[in-house]
């Protein structure tokens, strides 16, 4: 058993640092095309005791009428990035 841990230590250490993407560089390593990968911090509205708070949309831009927008020359919006980045059929 210490031989192994001795021979795997480097990696053992390299998993313990970040292990959400020790498997992500795994499976990574094996394709070759890009990932868009997008975090929304605020979804358009916050709801709490008082009710719902209007916010900034993260994911998306809608219109006066309630109808989706894209951006695709200055991407602001993670649906934006998506229409921008995605080649789509």
């Amino acid at each position: 058993m210490k031989e192994i841990l001795t021979k795997y230590q480097d990696e053992i250490t390299e998993i313990n640092g970040n292990p959400e993407w020790w498997v992500f560089d795994g499976v990574a390593a094996h394709f070759n095309y890009e990932i868009l990968m997008a975090e929304a911090e605020e979804i358009g509205y916050k709801r709490g005791k008082r009710g719902e708070q209007r916010r900034r949309n993260d994911l998306f831009l809608e219109d006066e009428h309630g109808n989706i927008i894209f951006n695709t020359e200055g991407p602001e919006t993670i649906l934006d990035w998506l229409k921008t980045k995605i080649k789509w059929d």
